[in-house]
């Protein structure tokens, strides 16, 4: 990875700065991009579908640091306010130190609506219909951007938000503007790949082991989505009555310290 680095013709901080990040070991999804010459050079547009926490994060914020470093605009584009909020963040701990700004709008947080209107901004955190409001707006509101990231594209596939996102895509493909689409789903991503002639990085390994299965009388029979193998593990001692399985559950989860989410 550091060898790929040295041989980009980008600045020393910016080279510097990567090299620190991108010390401890590389997920797989990132290693297919961070050790790949080509793919790391490349200008065409990039669809990531990939596993939740797959590291998808980094390599979008490598290829937005690098435009920002060229002068250039960014848009990073998500369908939930909550996720604007935490990019907000980490985006700014990653301009901060190239001295770049970053702005945030949503429907709620619109304070800054007037400048990104001016186009003073570096780097902007919006959502998919703010970002179609900005569009409508301002004729040349993609004057100096050279990226867009796309986040939880999968969104496109929502009938009430998707019909949008997919005329914002279509604008944004006429402009020449760089995509970076990311989603952990998508029904037909060959399609889109041949949309917007772009580069398709598919990863269906997670970096956490994942066991999926049903639970029976207080057994968990499962199949691993990496390794593919199968297996049971008994969590408890079966309640008498059955619809008290899920307290047992919960009580079993409770007892040893880990996390659980439950859908109903």
């Amino acid at each position: 990875m550091i060898d790929i680095l040295n041989s980009i013709d980008a600045p020393g901080e910016f080279i510097n700065f990567w090299k620190e990040k991108l010390k401890g070991p590389l997920l797989p999804l990132q290693r297919k991009i961070f050790t790949d010459r080509e793919l790391l050079l490349t200008d065409k547009h990039l669809i990531l579908l990939s596993t939740t926490s797959s590291g998808k994060s980094m390599i979008y914020e490598f290829f937005a640091t690098w435009e920002l470093m060229k002068g250039k605009k960014v848009i990073y584009l998500s369908p939930l306010k909550s996720i604007i909020e935490e990019k907000k963040q980490e985006f700014s701990r990653l301009a901060a130190p190239f001295g770049k700004t970053v702005k945030v709008s949503t429907h709620e947080e619109n304070l800054n609506d007037g400048e990104i209107m001016k186009g003073r901004f570096d780097l902007l955190l919006t959502i998919y219909e703010k970002f179609g409001f900005f569009v409508l707006k301002k004729n040349d509101f993609f004057k100096n951007v050279s990226l867009i990231i796309l986040d939880e594209f999968n969104i496109i596939e929502d009938p009430n938000r998707g019909p949008l996102v997919d005329v914002l895509l279509s604008h944004i493909k006429k402009t020449g503007v760089r995509l970076i689409i990311v989603t952990s789903t998508l029904t037909s991503p060959l399609r889109l790949k041949n949309l917007i002639n772009g580069k398709l990085i598919v990863n269906n390994e997670r970096s956490t082991e994942l066991r999926e299965g049903y639970l029976d009388k207080g057994i968990f029979y499962y199949s691993e989505h990496n390794s593919k193998t199968s297996g049971k593990e008994k969590f408890f001692t079966p309640p008498d009555n059955p619809r008290d399985d899920i307290f047992a559950l919960i009580n079993f989860f409770y007892n040893k310290g880990e996390n659980i989410l439950l859908f109903f």
